[in-house]
């Protein structure tokens, strides 16, 4: 059965009271270990259920299994709810309960914490602070509509992708004994929570990579722009007006359709050009990817507001070269090059800028930043993320 049918069989499920599939109770997958905890964690339930390659679907679905094993390795049972559940939690108690609190779908978080009693509430926070993403994002889109010209009229029947309107983070702070932020120190999302004077502990993703070989000889002149949902969030508009500006280079989109301003605005530009191509959604563990990582040089991603880039680090992971904003939360360090500019017009000037000295640089120059890229890209294995967790886990 794939998991389209199993979501529908679960939703029947719950509608008819029945818990399970939407809570799963006792977790363990270290069974050697001895467990005298509990704890809660709100997420997904479908990827303990599914292989490793349908969890490649969205990183987190690896991580969801990573943080339970963590917390075996740690002494305690787990029980898992989904964010998609409606009915009351199990009636016991949890020593801790970590659970989504970033997006629209993590609105659950407030609703358990509060009915929980003596226990450690921890946020996952898998985006910035949400008053300071959906700021970023309404001056994103205004911009886009003075680009484009829209009628005012209706932009108030426009829907803006990826703004969060469903969480009470007042409240969620009020829940919170600290925070789990993902990303590292001196990135914009960690930043954007620093002011709440709550203790803050980072939360390094799961980056998973394939086995296969990349090939040494590299075109300078192939960029990649690899994004998820919400192009115009994702600067996708952006970086598809400066390479209208540079014929002689060549990008590559990839990402879903689900932008319907974007393509409405951006499709004929892209189809009418010779160097720019839009692919679709593209599956990491496919072939078509393979090649592509082995067609590109560098990749550029222009995004106003994200927790950690996932699909610029699995590029990165790649030894992809990342041309990227400060708010995609990513140390690129000095094998990469970091846009600081906040205004979009501004972004756009110092991103053709780098976009055309890559595209000119030495070749041993790429290939240094080249085996950075890889470098980094490593602290984001399973190892790495269950040595991250454990430290949180042991000082609580």
């Amino acid at each position: 059965m794939n998991v389209f049918l199993k979501k529908i069989l679960w939703r029947l499920l719950a509608n008819s009271k029945k818990q399970f599939p939407f809570i799963l109770k006792n977790l363990d997958f270290k069974k050697k270990i001895k467990k005298d905890k509990t704890a809660l964690v709100l997420f997904k339930t479908f990827p303990v259920f599914i292989n490793s390659r349908k969890r490649n679907t969205h990183q987190n679905n690896d991580e969801i299994i990573l943080l339970i094993k963590s917390l075996n390795l740690n002494g305690y049972k787990v029980d898992l709810v989904d964010r998609e559940y409606r009915g009351e939690i199990p009636k016991k108690h949890y020593d801790i309960f970590i659970g989504l609190a970033a997006g629209n779908s993590g609105y659950l978080f407030n609703k358990i914490a509060e009915k929980l009693t003596k226990t450690i509430n921890i946020p996952l926070c898998l985006g910035p602070n949400p008053l300071t993403s959906n700021r970023m994002i309404n001056s994103r889109y205004k911009y886009f509509y003075e680009r484009n010209k829209l009628n005012s009229s209706l932009i108030g029947n426009i829907s803006q992708m990826r703004l969060i309107t469903r969480i009470d983070f007042d409240k969620t702070l009020k829940l919170s004994d600290l925070l789990l932020v993902i990303g590292t120190k001196h990135t914009f999302s960690n930043e954007t929570y620093l002011k709440f004077e709550k203790p803050l502990f980072n939360y390094i993703p799961l980056i998973k990579k394939r086995t296969f070989k990349l090939d040494s000889r590299k075109n300078l002149n192939n960029f990649i722009c690899f994004a998820g949902n919400g192009f115009i969030v994702k600067g996708v508009d952006l970086v598809v007006d400066i390479f209208l500006d540079l014929p002689h280079l060549n990008l590559e989109i990839y990402g879903p359709t689900s932008d319907s301003l974007f393509l409405e605005y951006y499709s004929e530009k892209i189809k009418n050009s010779k160097n720019i191509k839009y692919k679709g959604f593209i599956d990491i563990e496919s072939k078509e990817f393979e090649m592509a990582c082995n067609r590109n040089s560098f990749q550029i991603f222009l995004s106003c507001s994200e927790g950690m880039a996932t699909s610029v680090l699995t590029c990165i992971r790649y030894g992809i070269v990342p041309i990227i904003t400060y708010e995609s939360s990513i140390d690129v360090g000095k094998f990469g090059y970091l846009i600081k500019e906040y205004d979009p017009q501004k972004i756009m000037v110092k991103a053709k800028e780098y976009v055309q000295t890559a595209s000119k640089m030495d070749i041993k120059e790429f290939q240094w930043r080249r085996q950075k890229t890889i470098e980094y890209g490593k602290r984001f294995r399973k190892k790495k993320y269950i040595e991250n967790m454990n430290k949180l886990l042991k000082n609580l």
